[in-house]
């Protein structure tokens, strides 16, 4: 896969994303799965909520599309666009999926002329030949292939952080990362304000049987569990520092003097 580096090779690119809500993408042993909340925040900080997830099977492979944005409706027309090029396209290579992604954002972004267009950023999964690539894309020309793990919108900061300690890498079934991606999506929309509504996940198979989707209602009950896992957590760290190995016994935190060394 030639993956580039992981966990926060992007984060500048992440900053000042608020409004956003939270979109992410990760490899599995089989495939891929990209995910979504439902949560828009528009321009007026109304709060709207609606699909933000696609995926088709094209004529050499399949794709999936998970949007972060601060308007809905601009949202779906660049996604409908570039899911219905991903459909067509004759590329058997991913040169020519990230070429045509590329010219599609900036065919949407051009029509804005003077004006700012909104901001998203989405995920894109895709799997040709068996082989599987996530890719951190943003209009007008950003198409970066990533390691095992993308996320995008202002959620995506509270969940790379937990993402690179918890779950790294990607040697997990499909029923592993669904409840890993219930519990990050939970933490996401308990700790960011703008996240929210149900999540909406999509995998990607690595043997062509095409794009499946996965219940919400199945998510929103893996996600009320979240509080659970949170203690289950919390235990063990308690539970691990009253037994301490020998490193940590040679921490002996002796007292400071007034000036603090």
């Amino acid at each position: 896969m030639n993956p580039k580096p992981p966990y926060g090779s992007i984060p500048e690119q992440l900053e000042g994303m608020h409004g956003m809500t939270i979109a992410a993408g990760f490899f599995c042993k089989t495939g891929i799965i990209v995910a979504a909340d439902t949560r828009y925040i528009t321009s007026k900080s109304r709060k709207q909520d609606g699909p933000k997830v696609g995926a088709v099977q094209g004529k050499h492979g399949s794709f999936g599309i998970a949007v972060a944005t601060s308007d809905g409706y601009a949202a779906k027309s660049l996604l409908a666009r570039i899911l219905m090029g991903l459909e067509n396209t004759s590329a058997r290579k991913f040169s020519g999926v990230e070429s045509l992604v590329e010219k599609h954002m900036k065919t949407w972004w051009a029509a804005f002329g003077r004006n700012k267009p909104p901001d998203i950023q989405f995920v894109l999964g895709a799997v040709l030949k068996g082989v599987p690539r996530l890719y951190f894309c943003e209009p007008p020309n950003t198409v970066y292939h990533d390691a095992d793990y993308v996320g995008v919108g202002s959620g995506a900061n509270t969940m790379q952080s937990l993402v690179g300690v918890l779950f790294p890498g990607y040697d997990y079934t499909v029923r592993q990362r669904l409840w890993q991606i219930a519990y990050l999506f939970y933490r996401a929309k308990k700790e960011d304000a703008f996240c929210g509504g149900h999540t909406m996940p999509i995998y990607l198979p690595t043997d062509g049987r095409g794009p499946q989707r996965v219940a919400v209602w199945d998510m929103e009950a893996a996600e009320q569990l979240g509080q659970e896992f949170d203690g289950i957590l919390r235990d063990c760290l308690t539970t691990h520092f009253d037994v301490e190995n020998e490193r940590m016994k040679s921490v002996t935190f002796s007292p400071a003097d007034d000036s603090g060394s």
